[in-house]
């Protein structure tokens, strides 16, 4: 999905939903999460290669995820 079209999908939801959503952009040096959140640690874990492309089919399409 292109981000242009994943905007206006997310647009057209937020309006049916009669929700307000207020996007802010947060520089890392200013958010006290992002540093932790870009480390690995042994808690963290990961799924399968064979279970990933499942999941990337099923929610993403063959060409997976096109924004983060």
């Amino acid at each position: 999905m292109t981000l242009n079209r994943m905007m206006k999908r997310l647009f057209f939801t937020t309006a049916k939903l009669n929700i307000s959503l207020h996007l802010t952009f947060v520089a890392s040096r200013e958010n006290p999460a992002d540093g932790p959140s870009r480390h690995l640690s042994l808690l963290d874990s990961t799924l399968h290669p064979d279970v990933w492309r499942t999941v990337q089919m099923e929610f993403a399409g063959p060409d997976g995820h096109t924004c983060d």
